[in-house]
């Protein structure tokens, strides 16, 4: 939830904004001082003595410069947004786990969908005509399944599809963007992307590579429906199993671009899937 009152919120904001500590270090500066409000209102010498020179100058002249005043004044005038913080029973456990928790993560729609396992999907940016056809009838088959949250970066092509697909049968959505809840990213896409916003909900990381680090941390598994041989997918892959992820593939035509980066995930030991019943397997959710 986002925090009840506005000198909690303004100081969680202020929080965020730091560059110079960890999200450990930062965790552990909370217990010592008490919490963060306590955090922001330490003395300069308490703060020099807990996190060091550098980091005591950054939290002072962050507690000073209004930015989080202003955007918590963002906040109160604009329906539908908030937060969730790392101290929120509902942020997800596996970011934390993973170390790859930012301490705010800004959400539109219903952050309660995080109790839900989640399976990332993605795929090619430029698929054929074969791989937007696996999108649409794996979308219609996987947005059916209420026990699964499904997640994307929203890239265009394959994800578009696929995301516009789970919708269409009523399913929820995790939209993970590269950018601040102010903005949607392609903009292109801003009609979809509020649709989601209604039965699923999206949340904005800032950066296209902490866009990423979410993506997959919050994840149970990896889904790759399409792939070229230079597809962003094999760095989502490689995250996946460096956390411990499942990852799953679906095989094309030997003839397609589009397949051979799936193929070669599969080589890699990627679990060959054709169907939502086995991806349900996999995560051992047939059944439920």
């Amino acid at each position: 939830m986002t925090p009840e009152t506005g000198r909690e919120a303004e100081c969680w904001i202020k929080l965020s904004l730091l560059t110079v500590l960890s999200v450990p270090e930062i965790l552990r500066l909370l217990q010592q001082t008490g919490g963060v409000e306590a955090l922001f209102d330490a003395s300069s010498g308490t703060l020099t003595k807990l996190a060091g020179e550098t980091a005591a100058r950054e939290i002072r002249e962050v507690n000073s410069s209004g930015e989080a005043e202003r955007i918590l004044s963002w906040l109160s005038e604009t329906k539908g947004v908030g937060f969730i913080t790392l101290a929120d029973p509902r942020y997800p456990r596996l970011m934390i786990e993973a170390g790859a928790a930012p301490v705010l993560l800004w959400y539109r729609g219903d952050a309660g969908l995080l109790a839900k396992p989640v399976l990332t999907v993605g795929g090619s940016t430029h698929p054929d005509r074969e791989a937007l056809y696996n999108a649409e009838v794996f979308g219609e088959a996987l947005g059916t399944r209420n026990e699964l949250l499904l997640s994307t970066g929203h890239f265009p092509g394959t994800e578009t599809v696929f995301l516009a697909s789970v919708l269409r049968t009523g399913g929820r959505a995790l939209v993970w963007q590269p950018c601040g809840p102010d903005r949607v990213w392609p903009s292109e896409g801003r009609d979809l992307i509020m649709t989601a916003v209604a039965p699923g909900f999206g949340f904005s990381p800032e950066g296209r590579e902490l866009q990423t680090c979410c993506r997959m941390a919050s994840a149970q598994a990896l889904l790759a429906l399409n792939a070229g041989t230079g597809s962003h997918l094999f760095s989502l892959a490689r995250t996946a199993a460096d956390w411990g992820r499942d990852v799953m593939a679906v095989p094309g035509s030997i003839h397609s671009p589009f397949a051979r980066g799936c193929h070669r995930l599969i080589r890699q030991g990627a679990r060959l899937v054709e169907s939502s019943d086995d991806i349900l397997a996999e995560l051992r959710l047939a059944g439920s």
